[in-house]
């Protein structure tokens, strides 16, 4: 069901501005990929 989800939203940025340029794998794993390491603070390793 994410899958499915995440699939529309990397094809349409429009509907999900939290992900415009974000690869289709969630927000937290494309600011990952974005910022470099991401933030601890925002993002803790898991």
């Amino acid at each position: 069901a994410q899958f499915a989800q995440m699939r529309p939203v990397a094809l349409t940025p429009s509907v999900n501005p939290r992900v415009p340029i974000y690869p289709p794998g969630g927000p937290g794993l494309g600011q990952q990929i974005f910022y470099g390491q991401g933030p601890p603070a925002i993002i803790p390793p898991q």
